[in-house]
């Protein structure tokens, strides 16, 4: 809750912060690999697109497959074209 709230709020590096938190502490693993999730759009809101992009596709490369693993890696491939417009035209 606490993190949805700094990211409603615009505090998109606290929300990071408290993501990642929340996801150390998940006693689901499907809970963990959201707040992961979570954590990474916040970064990727917050500027840090370096490391957002390399979360989400740590995310999406997981094995097994994950409930977030496509979503991950669609996030990912949009951050890329954010920063290169030319990404996946070839």
């Amino acid at each position: 809750a606490e993190a949805s709230r700094a990211h409603h709020a615009g505090r998109f590096d606290v929300a990071a912060e408290r993501y990642d938190e929340a996801a150390r502490t998940a006693k689901v693993p499907r809970d963990s690999v959201r707040a992961k999730f979570e954590a990474a759009i916040a970064r990727a809101h917050a500027g840090d697109l370096a490391r957002a992009s390399a979360e989400l596709r740590a995310i999406a490369d997981a094995k097994p497959k994950n409930a977030y693993s496509a979503q991950a890696a669609y996030k990912a491939a949009d951050l890329a074209w954010q920063r290169d417009p030319a990404t996946g035209f070839g």
